[in-house]
């Protein structure tokens, strides 16, 4: 039985071993048994859980500042992603956890443009239970689930707002030109052309 089989049926019996540890809430409730698999392409370096953290393997050598079993330090890469640093080789490569979970207990992407999903929407929730690999149009529905899409007046730098592009709109609709327009609302007279034809600011109704 290949070994993310095994982790998955420990996981479901919520069983222990040397490899299973049970982390202690704050309150001393014991949490979801945590079970360790090896990173891809790091075997015998470093291994991920199904919780989401990513620790130096317990029989790697220790090198200076190194310990075996060490968990690593998690870094927020940006948009609420997080990273950690590997190194193999001498080469030291950024990995978001999120990936490194999935790929370890489920395979590899299942398709090509494959992403992982958060299914809570927190990018920071890097528990197994909380991913799945998913198409870029199930991971955008997603984000407009979740209110985490970036569009709009939310997009940095955005010249309008949806007020604004409901009344182009109204103007659109009484047939005025778009030069003038754009002139009035300080954007170029393509992005009035666009908003015409529905091809930007679509959820603005």
């Amino acid at each position: 039985m290949p070994e993310a089989a095994r982790a998955r049926r420990r996981l479901s019996h919520r069983s222990s071993s040397m490899n299973a540890q049970t982390p202690i809430s704050a309150d001393g409730a014991c949490a979801t048994v945590e079970v360790w698999l090896p990173v891809r392409g790091y075997e015998g370096l470093y291994e991920v859980s199904n919780l989401g953290r990513v620790r130096r393997d317990l029989n790697t050598p220790a090198r200076g500042i190194s310990v075996p079993g060490h968990v690593l330090q998690r870094v927020d890469a940006g948009q609420g992603y997080d990273i950690v640093s590997l190194c193999r080789d001498g080469v030291t490569t950024n990995w978001r956890v999120h990936r490194l979970v999935l790929i370890a207990f489920c395979g590899p992407e299942p398709f090509d443009g494959a992403q992982a999903c958060h299914n809570d929407g927190q990018p920071k929730n890097c528990a197994l239970t909380n991913l799945r690999w998913a198409s870029p149009i199930d991971n955008q529905a997603d984000r407009v689930r979740h209110g985490t899409d970036c569009r709009g007046e939310a997009v940095y730098g955005a010249v309008l707002t949806e007020e604004k592009v409901r009344q182009i709109r109204a103007r659109i609709a009484q047939r005025e030109r778009n030069r003038p327009i754009a002139e009035d609302y300080g954007v170029s007279i393509s992005t009035i052309h666009l908003i015409r034809h529905n091809r930007i600011w679509r959820h603005v109704a």
